[in-house]
């Protein structure tokens, strides 16, 4: 009986692909040939990258600015936008408790344009009965966080203390403020540590952004008729405490009072320093900035005269800026405490490049009484309970340099 074959016997399919043969032979000619054809392509992708990354070199202008050296070209009345050193400086919680961030855009006389990013907390769940609210500029640290102002958010604080919380962003190659120099005496002993190296570096003015701040604070002043101008506070912590000392030193009559943690400053200005209500906090354990350096700004500043200069001490505390025993509801308590009359028109301050805020509605001065007419009383301040210091470490004696 015929069997039926199994795969095994199954004759092999006879394949119809011809084998696969060279039709040039590979002779010296077409080497040569083949190897041309190589070049020629090594060429062309070298002019694609070439030109492709000269033109990525010129719309790179669009995105950096000319201080960081992109020299890019920018088409007239383009923004340059500036890249935060941080997106996020309150963390994960920056987007849910602020929203977006917000645009604001500064123009020069010549038509170029720069824009910055910030933050703008406004008081919720409050009366619209026109009362007006404190403004707080928190300035972030060298990381570009801003930590500490997620303590004046928190339920309680809201709604003991409600107020307007301005976050403002600074690129990572620029700085908040630098003393233009120093005593001399700030950084000896064991403050030759970190601090000693950052007071020698050269900031041009066009690397600090202080004036980018004062812009936006006039700028937002003039639209929010809700702010308060007699109760504007600077804090930060880490680098924004050097913004702290440099909008006070130069500010004074703006701000209403400040808070400088883990910072330091020229001993030269502290005659600058000695008008404006200021608490300075360090921690004993800080390695950065050591803590005889605030011990003796404060004693400088206190020899010149300062009678509103507090310093506290916070025992073990190495340089945290988001340490819980910084920002607390008595420390913000003791900052709101303080208050100026009404003040003049903020100040435009021009930049390097005469930059001024976009759309900028300049404030009018307060109309003098009519003849005749009883101004009206200054509102009465409250007597605030002054935050205790710390016990103070008897620092080495610090000869203060003479205040012009």
């Amino acid at each position: 009986m015929p069997t039926t074959p199994t795969a095994a016997h199954k004759p092999a399919a006879a394949s119809h692909k011809p084998a696969v043969t060279s039709a040039i032979p590979m002779g010296p000619d077409a080497a040569a040939h083949e190897a041309k054809k190589k070049m020629l392509n090594m060429v062309i992708i070298v002019v694609i990258l070439f030109f492709g990354g000269a033109g990525l070199w010129l719309m790179r202008g669009q995105f950096m600015d000319d201080d960081d050296g992109g020299g890019g070209v920018v088409a007239p009345g383009q923004i340059v936008w500036e890249k935060p050193r941080e997106p996020l400086p309150m963390g994960p919680y920056t987007l849910q408790v602020f929203g977006k961030a917000k645009p604001f855009v500064q123009t020069d006389k010549g038509g170029g344009r720069r824009g910055q990013q910030y933050y703008l907390y406004s008081p919720r769940g409050v009366p619209d009965d026109g009362t007006r609210y404190p403004l707080v500029v928190f300035l972030h640290d060298e990381k570009g966080m801003s930590d500490g102002a997620l303590t004046l958010l928190q339920k309680q604080m809201r709604q003991a203390l409600p107020a307007y919380v301005l976050v403002p962003m600074t690129k990572a190659k620029k700085t908040w403020a630098v003393p233009a120099k120093y005593h001399g005496q700030e950084f000896t002993g064991k403050g030759k540590s970190l601090a000693g190296k950052w007071s020698t570096k050269v900031y041009p003015a066009s690397k600090q952004t202080l004036n980018d701040v004062m812009n936006l604070t006039a700028s937002l002043l003039s639209k929010i008729p809700t702010i308060d101008d007699g109760r504007v506070y600077v804090a930060g912590c880490g680098e924004g405490a050097l913004g702290v000392y440099g909008i006070l030193a130069n500010y004074a009559d703006f701000f209403a009072g400040g808070v400088a943690v883990s910072g330091f400053w020229s001993f030269l200005e502290a005659g600058k320093l000695k008008n404006s209500p200021l608490l300075i906090m360090h921690g004993t354990k800080d390695a950065t900035v050591p803590v005889l350096h605030a011990q003796s700004l404060g004693q400088v500043i206190q020899q010149v005269g300062g009678t509103k200069v507090i310093y506290q001490e916070i025992p073990d505390l190495a340089r945290n800026c988001a340490d819980t025993r910084l920002f607390t509801p008595t420390v913000w308590k003791w900052l709101f405490s303080n208050k100026k009359p009404s003040l003049a028109p903020p100040p435009v301050v021009a930049t390097p490049r005469d930059l001024q805020p976009e759309g900028y509605l300049e404030m009018q001065k307060p109309p003098s009484p009519a003849q005749g007419q009883t101004p009206a009383p200054a509102p009465v301040a409250v007597a605030p309970a002054p935050v205790a210091p710390a016990p103070v470490v008897a620092p080495v004696p610090v000869v203060p340099a003479p205040v012009p």
